[in-house]
C-alpha cells in the first residue's frame, strides 16, 4: 500500500503546478550539469590524446631520421674503405694500364685475358664484399667514367 501512495502522490505532483515546474527545473539542472561535465570531459580526453598523438608521431620521426642518417653513415663508411684500399686502387691502377697499353675499346678489352687475369682474385673480394654488405653492384672506374670492373 505505500508503495501504490507513494506512486500515486508522484504522479500527482508531476501533474500539479509546483510538483510540476521543480521536477522540470531540476531535471533541467540535471541534464546541464551532465552536459557541461561530459563537454568538459570530452574536450580534456581530445587534447590528451592529441598530445599523445603528436608526441609518438615525433618519437617515431626522431627514430627513422636516427635510423636513416647511421644507415648512410655506416654505407659511407663501408665505400670508403673499399676505395683507400690498396689491393682496389692497386688493381684499378693495373686495370687502367693495361687496357691503354691494349688499345683496345672498353668493351672487348674486358673480355681479353689480361682483363680476367687481373681480376681473377682481387675481384672475388670485391663480390664477397658486395654479397656480405648487400650492395647490387660495386664498379670500379677510371677518372672518366669508364667501367673497368663491376661485380655483376
Amino acid at each position: 500500500m505505500p508503495k501504490k501512495f507513494f506512486e500515486s502522490w508522484l504522479i500527482s505532483s508531476i501533474k500539479s503546478g509546483i510538483g510540476r515546474k521543480l521536477f522540470i527545473w531540476f531535471l533541467l539542472m540535471t541534464l546541464i550539469a551532465t552536459g557541461g561535465v561530459s563537454w568538459l570531459s570530452y574536450r580534456q580526453a581530445s587534447t590528451i590524446l592529441q598530445r599523445d598523438a603528436y608526441q609518438l608521431l615525433f618519437s617515431t620521426l626522431s627514430l627513422k631520421t636516427e635510423f636513416i642518417i647511421e644507415f648512410f653513415t655506416e654505407k659511407i663508411r663501408n665505400l670508403n674503405t673499399l676505395a683507400f684500399s690498396r689491393t682496389n686502387l692497386h688493381l684499378l691502377e693495373n686495370l687502367i694500364d693495361a687496357w691503354k697499353k691494349s688499345g683496345q675499346p672498353l668493351n672487348e678489352f674486358i673480355k681479353n685475358p689480361i682483363w680476367l687475369e687481373l681480376t681473377s682474385e682481387p675481384g672475388e673480394d670485391l663480390k664477397e664484399f658486395q654479397q656480405s654488405y648487400g650492395y647490387i653492384n660495386l664498379y670500379l672506374t677510371d677518372n672518366q667514367g669508364n667501367v673497368l670492373f663491376a661485380t655483376q
